[in-house]
């Protein structure tokens, strides 16, 4: 990494990077590649998914060129032509796939740590008043002591999957529905953006998890 391509940066107020093929890159040379690793997989339980990833990339192209402003997974799953297919199973497939193909762009990472390094100034500042639509509620948790489960779920109130955080966890919830469980006593901070609606807000539907699912050496080991 070159000094003068730092000292240049160093300049701006603001550096825009974009997530996907920047800040992280995948292993494999060509996106489409992860919706081949969901063929393989998915053909493995039923033939009838032998065209999955050329019919994955044509739903993606035709969510793109409706009047959304950008497609979201959700959009494209609305848009893709196979018969009697599992919509949510194949999001999750799909997340698991990208989750495992995707790795941090280590140049860009320290490239990030030089730009915030120490005796890096941020100038006093105030927000100006700007009128915003706000459709859903996003909240961050910032875990101080304990143990959480968080577990995920669709929009459509179908289990995913759960993870524990710690104490240090930050989770960002942007959309879908999610349940939570202490696990040992816990503080934490949880981040929502307003006006809070009260009763309003949210729809609470009951866990279909029975069972525990992690035993105290999953996160005290």
């Amino acid at each position: 990494m070159s000094q003068s391509l730092l000292d240049k940066l160093s300049q701006y107020k603001y550096i825009s990077f974009d997530v996907f093929d920047t800040l992280l890159i995948r292993k494999e040379k060509c996106a489409e590649d992860v919706f081949y690793l969901m063929e393989t997989r998915l053909c493995k339980e039923n033939k009838k998914f032998s065209n999955f990833a050329k019919k994955r990339i044509e739903a993606q192209v035709k969510a793109q060129n409706s009047d959304k402003v950008e497609a979201t997974l959700d959009d494209i799953y609305e848009n893709i032509d196979i018969c009697g297919i599992d919509i949510d199973t194949c999001k999750k497939i799909e997340l698991e796939e990208e989750e495992k193909n995707l790795k941090a762009n280590i140049y860009l990472k320290n490239l990030i740590k030089y730009l915030h390094k120490k005796g890096k100034i941020i100038k006093p500042h105030i927000h100006n008043i700007i009128v915003r639509e706000v459709k859903y509620t996003q909240e961050v948790l910032i875990i101080k002591s304990g143990v959480l489960q968080v577990d995920f779920y669709t929009d459509s109130r179908k289990y995913i999957e759960s993870y524990i955080l710690k104490s240090g966890d930050i989770i960002i919830l942007i959309s879908g529905g999610h349940g939570f469980k202490v696990l040992e006593e816990l503080e934490m901070f949880e981040v929502k953006q307003g006006p809070y609606m009260e009763g309003n807000d949210k729809i609470r539907f009951e866990s279909v998890i029975e069972e525990p699912l992690f035993k105290e050496e999953d996160y005290n080991g």
